[in-house]
């Protein structure tokens, strides 16, 4: 666990205000979990005693929805190397400035041999609810209000007219739901569609930076790069934050079928082995 630091501005972003309060926690974690690239390692077990260290609610085996969570909601993104679990944080660069940048201690999401983890990025999204800590004692704190029936779940309140709850006219008018003409272009040629409010004021603030044919135009060619993961497509706001259309096209992705150090050694041990079977037969017909 390093010292990492955390903006004010996270605690009342959109997305911290869809995580909840666990996930966020274990969100904050994973930034000190992380080494000076922004990559970590995904072993539950460590996860779960660095977050929750005092909680027993999260462990390894209930540790994966909660992944999928700040996945869904924070762009982190899961995935395996060689069969080992990383997590990376897109977003690092923007908020973490480190001057001495130790080396690398984790491969990145985007090497050839990494895979997304469909054990996290596989399950289905997840609300905002989240487990209470004393389940057992809900009662028993109803039945210490009011009459003072420990224990019942029946709760007898006394109060006066004063202590009533003000009633409130609940009548609101229908939120609008229209966007921009340009907005929705983009929005529709962007390839994931998550976030659409985050998107609108990213997309505000990048109209001030670039031209709306510029940003259309980086948004189709993230769209139809092959080289482009689902799971690792980051969300509309971010892209536009970060001026995704000045981006290059993905690097492209090997083949992962490649054979082992074991079985290229064995290859090379054979081909040895014919060179020399070539070169006895020879001085046998020379001998001949």
């Amino acid at each position: 666990m390093r010292i990492r630091s955390i903006k004010p501005e996270f605690f009342d972003s959109p997305s911290t205000a869809d995580s909840s309060p666990w996930a966020r926690l274990l969100y904050i974690a994973m930034w000190c979990m992380a080494d000076d690239w922004g990559v970590g390692s995904a072993n539950l077990k460590e996860m779960s005693a660095n977050a929750f260290p005092n909680d027993d609610e999260w462990t390894s085996k209930e540790l994966p929805s909660l992944c999928k969570e700040v996945a869904d909601n924070y762009g982190v993104m899961f995935y395996t190397h060689r069969g080992r679990p990383y997590f990376q944080i897109p977003t690092w660069d923007d908020h973490q400035v480190t001057q001495r940048r130790a080396k690398r201690r984790f491969p990145a999401h985007d090497d050839p041999e990494s895979t997304p983890d469909q054990a996290i990025h596989g399950l289905p999204s997840l609300g905002k609810e989240v487990p209470s800590r004393n389940k057992e004692n809900s009662s028993t704190e109803q039945g210490n209000r009011g009459t003072g029936e420990q224990g019942t779940g029946e709760v007898t309140t006394l109060f006066n007219a004063a202590d009533a709850p003000i009633e409130r006219d609940h009548t609101t008018t229908e939120p609008t739901t229209d966007y921009p003409a340009d907005f929705e272009d983009f929005w529709n040629t962007y390839p994931r569609r998550q976030k659409k409010r985050d998107a609108l004021k990213a997309f505000t603030n990048a109209k001030k930076r670039a031209t709306l044919p510029a940003i259309i135009a980086g948004a189709e060619q993230l769209r139809d790069d092959p080289n482009r993961i689902d799971q690792y497509t980051p969300l509309a706001a971010s892209w536009l934050n970060a001026n995704g259309w000045e981006d290059e096209p993905l690097p492209p992705r090997h083949n992962n079928h490649q054979p082992s150090r074991a079985q290229q050694r064995w290859n090379n041990n054979a081909a040895v082995v014919a060179r020399f079977q070539e070169r006895e037969q020879a001085r046998g017909e020379i001998a001949q």
